[in-house]
């Protein structure tokens, strides 16, 4: 090998590496960023006499995102003066590939070496796999270790491991791998100075351009080019068009993931001359050296991706990095100068991040692993080793949806089963299962190349751009947002408001995945009929079958999905017809007041589809219910798909034990309520807590009010207003016959001799002296009588009740009904009030009788008929 062109930190150590490597075959390497661990250690591995077996000469080392795997095999190869994709060093990420069978150095993608390791798990002719970066947890990394511990314990000793970050639990790591030596390498190539900046009112955008702007106008700074971390493209963009017109002899560049190849690596070429400003996401926190940055402007911020178990949807939250992050974006500053490292929150604030980022494995969907790990043989992933186990909520949800989709059995009622040949033969595709589904089954269906397209156009980032105000995008209708988007990429070249980055990569893969050769020994396909189109849309329905979705009626924008999820429309989707739809691309919306999910990439579906295609899924039940309005009962027939409400139609026949449970049912659901509403009822209520407090020495039962629960006790002596509604619903037939019967129910609980002293003691009306009998309320503390005062006439004391022991308060009223005297002592009233009373009454009612003497008078009802 070429000597290398510069001394970095790591190259005092790489003797250590290979004999910790010999003697125990795993090691843990922490360094900090700018050491050289990337481009070194693998050629050192790889060119180490006797440390490799001849069986398995190569290396692997994988590599978190493709921009970091092209560029460490090009710094291998550059540095060992030999062909990039050569039998030295190459690279294989997703849609492109430079190596050959003999290449010694293999940069990989995550996502291509799970694949690898599921179609060979003896990984035979590699001696190393090198997991770098590891600090940042992604799901496949994670995976990956745990089988290459697990191969290396069954199958192969000789299998050398080694993990390396800059920021890493290095301990935890080593302990999982048995107690791996840990090799740590002191300091960074340059210092790099850290500074932190208050909090501001400005956008975080404004603040990276002030920033960025004001290193550039200082006349000390004018050879040293600024790295700015943002968390997105859509922030990016706004911010290299700020800085190109602030400071116009300064070259800007862009760097994410939305970019071509070419266009990345234009990011990380040389200037021409001026100083260099580039805007990127967190593609370039870690295994880059952007030559000649000496400033790193960090926002703190990232957008993360993630999944809500929950509700099954996809997440993208814009959320404050780690520390960990916040080490390796400061390390961008140092790799080839002493550097600066402008941070946009307060030392405070930093004490107050996360030491590390989210594992991949506590936030997204992990069917793909699940179905990858089936296909290795792992059919009880509860017990799989993982480094960090998932929650069982993220496994039950990946389970279900791989089941759904046909890939794994039930095996004894359990989702621990089998993977079915569909399952296996999605396995071995670049996609997620469910995306797998639509490929396996469109070439099935004679699709191959449609179905490619559509799988492509769902697998890559989405090339039709939403975020920028000035790309108008046609309002159009149609039946699919992916169909649409599949007839722009048939186009030569893309439209004013397609990512053109996007467009081609969608292409790119559409190739791949028409050569992507499909084993399976099913027809999956069999029984598909329609045009191609709607072939296509029922493709779709077959991989996303718990993303149906109903329209609401009164707003046709939004609908119901399967699991009572409430999503939107994105405002350009073309699909604007139609009852029933697939949310393909549907994602948390945490602006929505409503907290409906966006549904970005739709596809309409005809309700004769699911009964077609997931027969399993729809159910229909015909149930008797009390009409909310009308209070009878009705028969209603409903049919669902899942737990979505597709149709109901009522007045449908019943049985009578039917209409006879619907009513009882929506009784006692209901029975606080009804209790409440029957005012018979709760006058014997009343009558009867007034006996409980006057004449105690009986064993009167107790009437509670009812809890939040609804529930009043489950004490024998305590009535429920459950058990009143109950009884009352016999022979019933409808709420109204229910409410009626209910003071008779009660009654009918107040066994001898109760029933009896009730009348006697708190009777319902007291007779007065014109003959009428008056209601009492006893619904206050106070029974209270409201008569008329001319029926009053004659009666000399105050009405008792309690045998005598509680006198009624008397409402006495005058023709009007109002009351003109409350007391509770009639004999003070005739003797002290009622002359003033009369007095008033006679002048305003000249026609009724208004006696000088009321104790020898006749009491009367009404007013005196005149004599003709």
């Amino acid at each position: 090998m070429a000597t290398q062109a510069s001394p970095l930190p790591i190259d005092a150590f790489l003797p250590q590496v290979i004999d910790l490597l010999r003697d125990r075959g795993v090691l843990v390497v922490v360094a900090e960023p700018g050491a050289g661990k990337t481009t070194r250690i693998p050629p050192a591995i790889v060119t180490a006499p006797g440390l490799l077996l001849p069986d398995h000469p190569r290396v692997v080392l994988l590599q978190p995102r493709r921009v970091a795997a092209r560029a460490a095999a090009a710094r291998i190869a550059d540095e060992s003066h030999t062909p990039l994709g050569g039998e030295f060093a190459g690279y294989h990420v997703r849609l492109d590939k430079r190596l050959t069978p003999r290449t010694r150095i293999r940069v990989l993608t995550e996502g291509i070496l799970t694949r690898q390791l599921v179609n060979d798990p003896t990984l035979d002719g590699i001696g190393c796999v090198i997991l770098d970066e590891f600090h940042e947890r992604s799901i496949d990394a994670d995976v990956s270790l745990a089988m290459l511990r697990e191969i290396r314990d069954s199958l192969r000793e000789d299998l050398k491991i080694v993990v390396m970050s800059a920021t890493i639990d290095a301990d935890r790591v080593a302990n999982f791998l048995g107690s791996a030596p840990v090799l740590r390498v002191p300091g960074r190539t340059f210092p790099i100075e850290i500074v932190h900046r208050p909090p501001s009112s400005n956008r975080m955008v404004d603040r990276c351009v002030d920033e960025a702007a004001a290193h550039f106008s200082d006349s000390h700074n004018t050879t040293g080019d600024v790295l700015v971390f943002l968390p997105g493209a859509g922030e990016i963009r706004a911010a290299a068009s700020q800085l190109s017109a602030r400071c116009p002899h300064v070259d800007v560049r862009e760097l994410h993931g939305s970019l071509k190849f070419d266009e990345q690596q234009h990011a990380l070429s040389p200037s021409d001359g001026r100083p260099r400003c580039i805007f990127a996401t967190n593609i370039a926190e870690t295994s880059l050296t952007v030559d000649g940055v000496d400033c790193v402007i960090d926002s703190g911020q990232a957008r993360i991706a993630g999944m809500d178990h929950r509700r099954g949807l996809d997440r993208l939250d814009l959320s404050r990095i780690s520390k960990a992050s916040a080490t390796q974006r400061a390390g961008r500053a140092g790799r080839t100068r002493p550097g600066k490292c402008i941070r946009l929150w307060t030392a405070m604030e930093h004490q107050t991040l996360d030491e590390y980022d989210l594992p991949d494995i506590a936030r997204i969907d992990l069917a793909p692993v699940l179905l990858a790990l089936a296909s290795w043989g792992v059919t009880r992933p509860r017990t799989f080793g993982w480094f960090e186990a998932p929650s069982e909520e993220s496994i039950t949800v990946a389970q279900r949806l791989l089941m759904s989709l046909g890939m794994i059995e039930i095996a004894d009622g359990s989702v621990d089963g089998p993977i079915t040949s569909l399952g296996t033969a999605a396995a071995r595709l670049p996609l997620h299962p469910r995306v797998a589904r639509v490929l396996i089954e469109g070439r099935s269906a004679g699709l191959a190349r449609e179905a490619a397209a559509l799988c492509a156009i769902l697998s890559e980032r989405d090339f039709v751009i939403d975020d920028d105000p000035q790309q108008r995008i046609p309002r159009v209708t149609g039946a699919s947002d992916a169909i649409w988007r599949m007839q722009l990429l048939e186009e030569r070249s893309p439209q004013h408001f397609v990512n053109p980055a996007g467009f081609y990569a969608v292409k790119e893969m559409q190739k791949q995945l028409q050569n992507e050769s499909i084993a399976t020994t099913q027809d999956r396909a069999k029984g598909l009929s329609g045009s191609g189109d709607e072939v296509l849309m029922k493709l779709l329905l077959l991989g996303w079958p718990d993303r149906v979705c109903k329209r609401r009626e009164s707003d046709q924008a939004a609908a119901v999905m399967v699991g009572g999820i409430g999503v939107r429309l994105h405002g350009q989707s073309v699909v604007r017809e139609g009852e029933l739809f697939l949310a393909l691309d549907v994602r948390d919306d945490s602006r929505s007041r409503k907290s409906e999910a966006i549904v970005r990439i739709a596809s309409r579906i005809e309700s004769a589809w699911l009964g077609e295609l997931l027969p399993t899924l729809l159910t229909n039940s015909t149930t008797a219910i009390a009409d909310e309005i009308t209070g009878k009962v009705i028969g209603v027939r409903r049919q669902y798909f899942g737990d979505l409400l597709l149709a109901e139609h009522r007045g449908v026949p019943v049985t009578q034990d039917g209409l006879r449970k619907a009513l009882c049912d929506a009784a006692v659901a209901n029975a606080v309520a009804l209790v409440a509403a029957c005012e018979p009822l709760q006058a014997l209520l009343a009558r009867i807590r007034f006996c409980r407090k006057h004449a105690s020495e009986l064993a009167w039962p107790r009437f509670e009010e009812p809890s939040q629960d609804n529930s009043i006790s489950d004490s024998p002596d305590i009535l429920t207003a459950k058990h009143l509604v109950e009884a009352a619903c016999e022979n019933a037939k409808s709420m109204e016959d229910v409410i009626a019967r209910l003071p008779d129910v009660l009654r009918g609980r107040l066994v001898y001799p109760l029933d009896r002293k009730l009348i006697e003691l708190a009777p319902e009306t007291i007779e007065v002296p014109t003959g009428s009998k008056v209601n009492v309320d006893y619904s206050g503390d106070v029974p209270v009588l409201a008569v008329r005062l001319q029926e009053m006439f004659g009666l000399a004391e105050t009405p008792t009740l309690a045998n005598g022991r509680v006198r009624v308060l008397l409402h006495l009223l005058g023709p009007n009904y109002k009351p003109v005297q409350v007391t509770s002592d009639l004999a003070s009233f005739w003797k002290n009030t009622y002359a003033q009373v009369r007095k008033d009454l006679r002048a305003r009612y000249p026609r009724h009788s208004w006696p000088d003497d009321p104790l020898t008078a006749l009491a009367v009802r009404g007013a005196v008929k005149r004599r003709r």
